[in-house]
């Protein structure tokens, strides 16, 4: 049985509220902890010309294997490889791509320390949340 639009927001948007303060929480946290200085939300922050053009590489990889995967999906009815699977595969490899940059290059030895916890308390919280069944008890 799948729930009206009205029934999905309000449970998703508090999982959302909860996933993002516990993130920040911890980011606070491990700022402090590390002495790490706050970076830009959202920002293209490369560390070297090189991190860009790596950065960027796998962007433009990411865009083309969704591409090929609604392709292939429409082709091959069930298809395993959703999106939200290559949306953790891109996150996971552009962050580790960031700490190998920061572990050379960074001032602070300690940023790219932040970057790999960052990115497993990341990948914790969703594979909490898709392992743990949230999404099916609350709107299934």
């Amino acid at each position: 049985m799948y729930v009206s639009e009205q029934n999905f927001w309000g449970p998703f948007l508090l999982i959302m509220l909860v996933f993002l303060l516990l993130l920040w929480i911890f980011n606070w946290v491990t700022r402090k902890l590390l002495k790490v200085e706050k970076k830009p939300l959202f920002s293209y922050n490369h560390i070297t010309e090189k991190h860009k053009k790596v950065d960027w590489t796998i962007r433009i990889t990411f865009i083309v294997s969704v591409f090929v995967n609604v392709f292939i999906t429409v082709s091959i009815p069930g298809w395993p490889v959703q999106p939200g699977v290559l949306i953790i595969i891109f996150i996971i490899v552009l962050e580790i791509a960031r700490a190998v940059f920061e572990k050379k290059y960074a001032e602070n030895e300690n940023d790219y320390k932040f970057t790999l916890y960052q990115l497993g308390f990341i990948v914790l919280l969703f594979s909490i949340i898709l392992f743990s069944g949230v999404f099916e008890r609350l709107f299934f």
